[in-house]
């Protein structure tokens, strides 16, 4: 038997952004080989800040679907330049 290795991101987003973190993920996830992982998609029901008691809303930092994309891209090619390591 052989085990792959394994990482695990948690990451949690409010509803319009789902679908563009959900293909950001696979675009920078997906080799096509056993291993490549799965998505959990799930509803938070409560958010609360520890360091300030902050509840649900005012709990949560705010970002636009520019800085998601560029983070996501940003990733991808951290990501390939991993693998590129990897194999030399």
């Amino acid at each position: 038997m052989e085990f792959h290795e394994k990482v695990k991101i948690e990451m949690v987003c409010s509803e319009p952004f789902v679908e563009p973190c959900i293909k950001a993920i696979l675009s920078a996830a997906r080799t096509g080989e056993v291993g490549d992982g799965k998505i959990f998609v799930q509803a938070i029901e409560r958010v609360i800040r520890i360091r300030t008691g902050e509840l649900d809303n005012a709990a949560l930092t705010a970002v636009n679907a520019d800085e998601v994309q560029r983070a996501a891209l940003k990733s991808a090619q951290h990501a390939g330049a991993t693998a590129g390591e990897e194999d030399a």
